[in-house]
């Protein structure tokens, strides 16, 4: 029997390369991996262009001059101008804050004045008022106690002239009124004047010092004791 060779097995044993060799590579495969290649070479020649150093060089610079400028004084100075309108506006609100601060103190010191002097202000009167009330309380006491002119029958031993009564024991001639007195006939003046007795008026007179102060009580001797304390230490 006789064996033929089909078409196909001869286009493959042809189409195959003997071993050892490499297969021949297509021509547009070739064009197509060299269209590839050519960016990448242009790119590397682009870095070693002298106009594209140039054009780098210039780049660097300009940053570089950029970095300058921000030191440079009229930079400095155009950033000055920029912050002085909100510097201004927070000195504004400063000095603004500090009045009203300085503003509150002055009120509140004046607000603590006029609570001091109102607090004095009550506490005289509230002095005064009791003054008034032990004074009243004085005044009752020789008015209540009136002898109504009594006379003595004969000069007591020690006596003392109304007016001597009034600049020792600062005893008024109504106060007085309160003590019997003896009439003395002065010759050389032509008149009479009231002899009082010394122990009599002083102790009206410390009764009187010790009443002007408010001590008042039950033991007499007590008050008229702290009473000659106080017309001793006039």
């Amino acid at each position: 029997m006789v064996v033929t060779n089909s078409p196909s097995k001869k286009r493959a044993s042809s189409s195959s390369a003997p071993p050892g060799k490499k297969p021949k590579k297509d021509p547009t495969a070739i064009q197509a991996e060299d269209r590839l290649k050519q960016p990448k070479q242009k790119g590397k020649e682009a870095k070693n262009d002298p106009t594209a150093i140039q054009a780098e060089d210039r780049l660097k610079q300009r940053k570089q001059k950029g970095k300058e400028a921000k030191n440079e004084p009229t930079a400095i100075q155009a950033e000055d101008r920029r912050e002085q309108p909100k510097q201004k506006e927070k000195d504004a609100v400063d000095a603004k804050r500090q009045r009203q601060e300085a503003s509150a103190v002055k009120k509140e010191k004046r607000q603590a004045e006029v609570t001091a002097r109102k607090a004095v202000k009550r506490a005289e009167d509230a002095a005064k008022a009791e003054k008034k009330l032990w004074k009243q309380a004085w005044d009752d006491y020789w008015q209540q106690n009136d002898v109504l002119g009594e006379k003595f029958s004969a000069e007591p031993e020690k006596s003392i002239n109304q007016t001597d009564a009034g600049t020792i024991y600062r005893l008024t001639p109504r106060e007085l009124g309160c003590l019997p007195h003896f009439p003395d006939y002065n010759r050389l003046y032509k008149n009479t004047r009231k002899l009082f007795d010394e122990e009599e008026v002083k102790r009206l007179a410390f009764r009187k010092y010790a009443m002007l102060v408010g001590i008042t009580g039950r033991d007499e001797e007590i008050m008229l004791s702290r009473g000659q304390e106080l017309w001793e230490e006039e």
